[in-house]
């Protein structure tokens, strides 16, 4: 387990200074007086930390560290009845409400009873889900479009064949694209409102990207035939034009990461001072929180290896002004990645990278 150890912060909210080593102090730039301006606005729940899919681009390891696999309710109603309260909201202003962060929510058998609760105590919080359709079911389809009780639906088609489809995600494409239709179709009937992204990565674009971005091939594909490859983005894109909703629906390629390529990165070859944090704005308002109850680092800690503490032991305010917290955004502000330890000792995984 990583663990950041911070240098010693004295009353931060309210003199917005740390104190180093030496006992000099220091203005941190990324903390102002905390106000719904520059508070959470945003929550990422992972009610599930397991997936039916085994994408080549998610780590092996992925959600391992946590032993609690699906985050029970009576902890989502902790949480919720906190962002819904007078006095948090003097300081945050929850406007996202992830329920899909790192897993599958729709696995967690207690998901309608969960969005159900937010949408009773947050009905302002747009609700988002990102799926692979294998687990939204038409019987969930129904609830959740007839009670409106998401707001917005991703997913990923990685390949225009159920062969090509099975190449990236080692599951079955036929009922993802039956649930996938029978959303599309029950979507128009009831004229509801809720866009849908479709992302794709195909194999083509993650085995030439990994390749050429890191040098490497990918772990998860020790066995493809790189020269047969082809890429086969424009035929799922021409396929699901024709039946998706226009200007709401969207159809974009996955940008490729090489986070599941960790393990093959030897940190001391990395020249820290090349790279930032692409996701600090969002690792700086918005709240990543696993099966547990712990504050995770951010979407890319695939195995919740940065925690910053627990909100069900504590407030999430109070885990917003932990040392561990602030600590690990001074970290990422001053590009000292090593310092961090986990996932963040490879920030050159977390870079877009491309094949073209």
């Amino acid at each position: 387990m990583s663990v950041i150890v911070p240098n010693k912060i004295i009353n931060t909210a309210k003199h917005n200074k740390i104190i180093n080593e030496n006992g000099t102090s220091k203005k941190l730039s990324f903390l102002k007086r905390i106000s719904p301006k520059n508070g959470i606005n945003a929550l990422s729940l992972s009610l599930s930390s397991l997936c039916s899919a085994d994408c080549i681009f998610c780590p092996a390891e992925r959600g391992q560290r946590i032993s609690t696999k699906f985050m029970p309710f009576a902890y989502v109603e902790k949480i919720v009845n906190e962002i819904a309260s007078r006095d948090f909201s003097r300081f945050h202003n929850i406007e996202v409400i992830s329920v899909s962060a790192n897993g599958d929510g729709f696995l967690n058998k207690e998901i309608i009873k969960i969005l159900r609760l937010i949408k009773k105590r947050g009905p302002h919080i747009k609700v988002v889900c990102f799926t692979n359709f294998r687990s939204f079911t038409k019987d969930k389809i129904d609830i959740v479009l007839r009670e409106k009780l998401i707001d917005n639906i991703g997913c990923n088609i990685d390949g225009a064949s159920a062969e090509n489809y099975y190449q990236v995600k080692r599951t079955d494409y036929k009922v993802v694209k039956e649930h996938l239709l029978y959303f599309i179709k029950l979507r128009r009937r009831l004229w509801r409102d809720v866009p849908l992204l479709i992302s794709a990565l195909t194999l083509y674009d993650y085995v030439y990207s990994i390749r050429k971005g890191l040098g490497i091939t990918p772990l998860k594909t020790p066995d493809i035939d790189v020269s047969n490859i082809t890429d086969d983005f424009e035929l799922i894109k021409q396929e699901y034009m024709q039946i998706l909703d226009h200007p709401k629906d969207h159809i974009l390629r996955t940008p490729v990461r090489g986070w599941a390529e960790r393990k093959q990165i030897n940190p001391a070859s990395i020249n820290y001072s090349q790279y930032i944090c692409p996701l600090m704005d969002s690792i700086s308002r918005a709240a990543f929180i696993a099966p547990d109850g712990t504050w995770y680092a951010c979407c890319w800690d695939g195995n919740n290896e940065l925690e910053l503490g627990n909100v069900i032991e504590e407030s999430v305010h109070r885990v917003f002004l932990s040392d561990k917290r602030i600590m690990l955004l001074q970290y990422l502000e001053n590009r000292e990645f090593a310092k961090i330890n986990g996932p963040c000792v490879t920030v050159n995984c977390c870079q877009a990278l491309s094949c073209n």
